[in-house]
């Protein structure tokens, strides 16, 4: 009876402990990210052509404001661990079209391989961090 009462007080415990951090910590803080987030899209869709492929990894939050732009494809190529990517970016670039991508630098560097290797990397804007 006694580990029956403990596990419910525990289990309450840790419901209040969550709403308390969610409310006086995430709910204050999401206000600010969105914000951040939709000034980066506008400050990158500004760089970006339309009729183009984006892709970013491992976050899309930032640059979702690319929809606004005219045929702009987003794509998260880490989410097949990039097997794909150059395929897809090698048939991109072969039509004419640009390709762009942000993405750390770690990432970088093991999707040059098949037809993006031929292609030139220009760095069109850094972020700080």
């Amino acid at each position: 009876m006694l580990s029956g009462n403990l596990s419910w007080a525990v289990l309450i415990a840790a419901l209040v402990w969550a709403c308390l951090v969610a409310f006086s910590y995430d709910y204050l803080l999401q206000p600010c990210q969105r914000a951040q987030n939709y000034n980066f899209g506008g400050n990158l869709a500004d760089l970006i052509h339309s009729d183009s492929f984006f892709f970013t990894a491992p976050y899309i939050d930032p640059f979702l404001r690319l929809i606004e732009k005219n045929r702009v494809r987003i794509a998260l190529p880490g989410d097949n661990r990039f097997k794909k990517l150059p395929k897809v970016e090698g048939c991109y670039l072969e039509s004419g079209k640009r390709f762009f991508a942000v993405l750390p630098i770690r990432f970088g560097r093991g999707s040059r391989a098949g037809p993006p290797a031929d292609y030139a990397i220009a760095p069109i804007f850094r972020s700080p961090g």
